[in-house]
């Protein structure tokens, strides 16, 4: 990290080294340093040397400085802008963000006139000359074969430093790019909203992209729609949409939160470690396994499709005096392997729901279409009762949630069980308590002789 402005005291860091550089004025008042490159062996940097020239001009100029000795070497001419008047001022200040040097120092790319230009310093020659209007920034890749530029509403560029040709143009983010970094064969771009995207140098193809939600909550999605959230990331904001319609995070979570799918094109870079993807993986198995799920994840993978849930809502009174209630229900689409039935949160049925099949669903011909019709009885408490209904296919991919309310009016008849565990010895006998069983009995003891035990 390099910082150096006129009459400020100057500190070069990097990861080994701190060099403190006396107070100095660079090329007169109103000048400034811009540092690129910096190599703190040789206690030298290349950057841009901003200076004011008089009669609304000012210069750039791309030089070599020495920190030890003060002293500066010009690696190319000076560049002269108009900042006379408000519209010049404006153009010169965006040629003026377009400046990139590559890693030896051999090419330098600059904006002069909305036309940029790629200069090979060893042999002064001209690479590319052409008109660029919304440019944002420009990048070498580390072998000084490419030059890559990003422009407004989020798109790259890529110019071949030999055939000195654009071989590649595609929209990497649907925003505009603020900063591009490379390191190795992996493009880093962060755009205006906060979305950091990982592309491959050289095949273009994205690899994962990065959203931050909220203050410390993110998600990484990778380009086939697969995700690793954060445990609150994925309800901020976060949906799917197939055509125009959408649909809320939980549709498609079974299918898609897939850390070990993300992670998985990370290893051929060293990115992530083997073991990690592993874990993964076993952990959505597991999760499978505990929702009562059998078909392969290959085969979840190629089904989207859900099945088409819908409650017949004429049927259902608002309020009742009745303890259960009786819904209809219709499925169409993909078939669906199971119902899950919710009130006020709480699900009704084991894990697996209740399994849909012949005897508690019929088949029917509708326009043309084949429906299965069932029915259901639902109980319900004291009170108000929110019932939300959704049906499952074997791949865990889920309809839409049908919700009802229903006020039931009956009188409220409940009882409170109470239930002591207290463990005093364990296999690690270092860990015995003395008091822990004795304290559950004494406590069960003294609620069961007390009053409120007779109203429970």
């Amino acid at each position: 990290i390099a910082s150096c402005l006129v009459g400020s005291e100057m500190c070069i860091r990097d990861s080994t080294k701190i060099v403190d550089v006396p107070r100095l004025n660079i090329q007169g008042e109103g000048s400034s340093f811009l540092p690129r490159h910096i190599d703190v062996e040789g206690s030298t940097m290349i950057g841009y040397l901003l200076r004011p020239a008089g009669a609304g001009l000012a210069t750039n100029q791309l030089t070599q400085y020495d920190y030890h000795k003060g002293e500066f070497k010009p690696l190319y001419k000076s560049l002269s802008y108009d900042m006379s008047d408000e519209i010049n001022r404006y153009t010169a200040q965006a040629d003026l963000a377009i400046n990139a040097v590559s890693n030896n120092s051999r090419y330098y790319a600059y904006s002069m006139g909305r036309h940029l230009r790629v200069v090979d310093l060893e042999n002064a020659e001209v690479l590319f000359d052409s008109y660029r209007l919304n440019l944002t920034q420009v990048l070498f890749d580390e072998t000084e074969q490419l030059l890559l530029l990003a422009s407004e509403g989020g798109y790259i560029e890529k110019i071949s430093l030999k055939s000195k040709k654009v071989i590649s143009r595609y929209k990497a983010v649907d925003a505009n790019i603020t900063s591009m970094k490379i390191a190795g064969d992996v493009l880093q771009i962060m755009s205006d909203n906060e979305v950091v995207t990982l592309f491959d140098v050289y095949s273009d193809k994205q690899i994962i992209s990065i959203l931050p939600r909220g203050a410390e909550d993110f998600m990484i999605l990778n380009p086939d729609g697969y995700y690793y959230a954060t445990q609150d990331a994925a309800q901020m904001g976060v949906a799917f949409r197939k055509g125009v319609q959408m649909y809320p995070f939980e549709q498609f979570d079974v299918q898609f939160n897939r850390p070990d799918k993300v992670f998985d094109g990370l290893l051929a870079r060293g990115i992530i470690e083997p073991s990690l993807v592993t874990a993964y993986r076993k952990a959505y198995e597991k999760r499978l396994d505990r929702l009562g799920y059998s078909v392969t994840a290959e085969d979840r993978s190629k089904q989207i499709d859900q099945p088409l849930l819908t409650v017949e809502r004429d049927s259902i009174p608002i309020t009742t005096d009745k303890k259960t209630i009786q819904v209809s229900y219709q499925l169409r689409g993909k078939k669906a392997q199971d119902l899950q039935v919710w009130i006020n949160g709480v699900p009704l049925y084991e894990r697996g729901g209740l399994a849909l099949n012949s005897s508690n669903t019929k088949k029917r011909k509708v326009e043309g279409e084949n429906v299965r019709k069932g029915q259901i009885q639902i109980p319900l408490s004291a009170g108000e009762n929110r019932i939300q209904l959704s049906a499952r296919t074997d791949a865990g991919i889920e309809s839409l949630k049908q919700m009802v309310d229903v006020y039931a009016s009956h009188e409220s008849i409940s009882k409170t069980h109470l239930v002591m565990i207290g463990a005093s010895e364990y296999k690690a006998v270092d860990r015995n308590l003395d008091y822990a069983a004795k304290d559950a009995q004494d406590v069960a003891c003294l609620l069961y002789t007390s009053d409120a035990a007779d109203e429970r």
